[in-house]
């Protein structure tokens, strides 16, 4: 008897481990639709990107802006787009290899919400890198 409990303990920290693995695949993972919006109107404003993210995370809006986020408000208003409206929310970002700008490691970042883009930013990760809205190249 002490056996099949030990055992099962074991299967079941296995079976709770695999299960845990394919939850945060499917929370990191990206549909073709999203993949196709996101690419074509990153290509529509003038940027070719490889044709799966580099990295998918979850951001979330802070409710109250500090500094950096009113900063970061203002380089979305430029193109377009208004994070204040999302607020507490969870986002995801994709993070793209920018393929036609000069500079090594350029991202396109895309913010996502509820199926719809909702912002994001054309960055350098240098330290004389840059940061600049989502608008025509």
């Amino acid at each position: 008897m002490l056996f099949f409990r030990k055992h099962g303990i074991l299967i079941g920290i296995i079976i709770c481990f695999i299960m845990l693995v394919f939850m945060v695949l499917g929370i990191f993972s990206i549909d073709e639709s999203t993949n196709a919006m996101i690419t074509g109107y990153l290509n529509y404003l003038g940027y070719e990107v490889g044709d799966k993210p580099l990295e998918i995370t979850r951001v979330t809006i802070p409710q109250d802006f500090d500094a950096i986020y009113s900063s970061y408000n203002k380089i979305q208003l430029e193109a377009g787009f208004d994070l204040s409206k999302y607020k507490g929310k969870s986002l995801s970002k994709y993070s793209y290899e920018v393929k036609n700008l000069d500079g090594e490691g350029v991202r396109a970042n895309v913010l996502v919400y509820d199926g719809i883009i909702v912002g994001g930013d054309i960055s350098s990760p240098k330290t004389d890198g840059f940061l600049k809205s989502l608008s025509p190249k």
